[in-house]
């Protein structure tokens, strides 16, 4: 079962709305191990985690411009 943890550690939705300007990227792994390319950008937040959550398997986190990590989605 998939799950996302938002950077507060509550299990609840993303309702925030980037800036038009704003870009994400989705990273492979967690922590250390994090990869240091993105497997994804985009500035639409929603459908990034859509799209980590539809991965058969793999940790992902979702971070914005700044290195500030958003969301992260355990796809299994």
């Amino acid at each position: 079962m998939s799950r996302a943890f938002l950077k507060d550690g509550h299990d609840e939705p993303w309702q925030g709305k980037p800036s038009n300007d704003e870009e994400f990227a989705v990273y492979w792994g967690s922590g250390v191990a994090l990869d240091s390319e993105p497997v994804r950008r985009g500035d639409d937040l929603v459908s990034l985690v859509r799209w980590a959550y539809q991965q058969p398997r793999g940790h992902y986190q979702i971070r914005d411009r700044s290195g500030r990590r958003l969301a992260e989605i355990v796809a299994s």
